[in-house]
């Protein structure tokens, strides 16, 4: 396989894709990188503590971390600790149902080899039906209307391989391209 991506070039992926005058909140952890890396001249407006932007339905990407999403946009993004009986997911819920777009950012495979993108959320969800983009170390995806569709994947990683390795039915955007960005530190 070719290199995955790091935090800082899923981050920089991201930031690609939110459009200029959007409103847009991120979630602690991996999200905040995503500020570094608006493109120059693009005005974007960043919301890290107002939850009433959120409720009031005025932030249009929620960027989040995620633990697991299911095929059908579930999201879980928080783990529940050994022994706790309920979820700690405190604001992300508002942060996944309020946003009229939520981008997850996480990598593909959990430590223990498993793909996070699962046909059911085995982990307490946080937002059902609501992930609409899947950032990753070696691809991006969509999910549209149920189906999860490929639309970047990195250099060698044939999709048969990635298919083989998520336990979900992958779709090919026809306009399915090659995930690059820059080399880390620049850009």
């Amino acid at each position: 396989m070719s290199q995955q991506l790091s935090r800082q070039q899923i981050a920089w992926r991201v930031a690609q894709d939110i459009p200029e005058g959007a409103y847009v909140y991120l979630d602690s952890g991996m999200p905040l990188m995503v500020a570094d890396h608006v493109p120059d001249g693009r005005e974007v407006i960043f919301h890290s503590d107002s939850f009433a932007m959120v409720r009031g339905g005025h932030i249009d990407f929620s960027v989040l971390g995620a633990c697991q999403v299911a095929g059908n946009g579930d999201l879980a993004n928080r783990d529940l600790p050994q022994g706790r009986k309920a979820p700690a997911v405190g604001g992300a819920m508002d942060l996944a149902v309020g946003a009229k777009n939520v981008f997850v950012m996480m990598e593909y495979f959990s430590r223990d080899g498993s793909c996070k993108i699962v046909p059911t959320c085995t982990l307490p969800l946080t937002g059902q039906r609501c992930v609409t983009t899947i950032y990753t170390d070696i691809a991006v995806l969509d999910l549209i209307d149920g189906k999860v569709v490929l639309r970047e994947l990195i250099d060698g990683i044939t999709l048969y391989t990635l298919q083989a390795e998520t336990p979900v039915e992958l779709q090919v955007s026809p306009q399915l391209r090659l995930l690059t960005v820059p080399a880390p530190g620049a850009g």
